[in-house]
């Protein structure tokens, strides 16, 4: 088994455990064809470990559900090719390249409204396949050396508590719709929803509307 399928089986059975409801959103495979396709509309032959991940699934359904990777959700093919056009649009000088954004930046996650993302940048030599992480007022920042290396922090924080982003895993209650992160909760512990919270005023995860039993959401520590 490929290392990033070792990583996301580790993601899907803890999801299939505690949130089943999440597992549900994931959509079904995308075909080799679909992945060709896209890669040639994209300009940039999509890295080994995304075409691995969307063979087992063209990401997730547009739900609270689909939404538990800290607040985004894994795009379908349909929606990475989308999202890459509207932000090389966006590059309207050079100074912005490769700092704000960059046409070999491929987005695989994003939140409801595409103000923040996860990214993988293509370009040639070290550091390729890097993921990144952007956000629409700052720009991108690499953050992990692969999709594979952040899948297996994923699930090392889900099945042990272990801190991402100084984020605990949290299985959500009745009224809370993510992955729950707070500081220093185990992995089975369960939460009810919390009183949002506002940042540069903003509505923050911590109090997302009522959704699903066993969904599981982001919460702030």
């Amino acid at each position: 088994m490929r290392p990033v399928d070792a990583a996301w089986s580790r993601v899907e059975q803890w999801l299939e455990t505690r949130a089943p409801l999440v597992r549900d959103a994931l959509r079904p495979a995308a075909t080799q064809a679909e992945i060709d396709g896209a890669s040639a509309r994209l300009g940039a032959e999509l890295p080994d470990d995304l075409a691995s991940l969307l063979r087992l699934h063209d990401g997730a359904e547009d739900t609270d559900a689909g939404r538990f990777l800290s607040g985004m959700r894994l795009l379908p093919l349909r929606e990475i090719e989308s999202a890459h056009r509207g932000m090389c649009s966006m590059l309207t000088g050079d100074d912005l390249v490769g700092i704000w954004w960059h046409a070999q930046w491929i987005p695989f996650a994003a939140n409801h409204d595409g103000w923040s993302r996860l990214y993988l940048d293509v370009r040639p030599g070290p550091g390729s396949g890097a993921v990144g992480s952007f956000f629409m007022e700052s720009g991108g920042e690499r953050r992990w050396p692969s999709l594979t290396v952040y899948l297996e922090q994923v699930a090392a924080s889900l099945e042990d508590g272990a801190p991402l982003n100084h984020r605990t895993p949290r299985v959500a209650g009745v009224r809370a719709r993510r992955l729950g992160l707070a500081s220093a909760a185990p992995a089975t512990a369960v939460d009810q929803a919390a009183p949002a919270r506002r940042v540069n005023g903003r509505r923050g995860c911590a109090g997302c509307r009522p959704a699903h039993p066993h969904a599981v959401r982001i919460r702030p520590g």
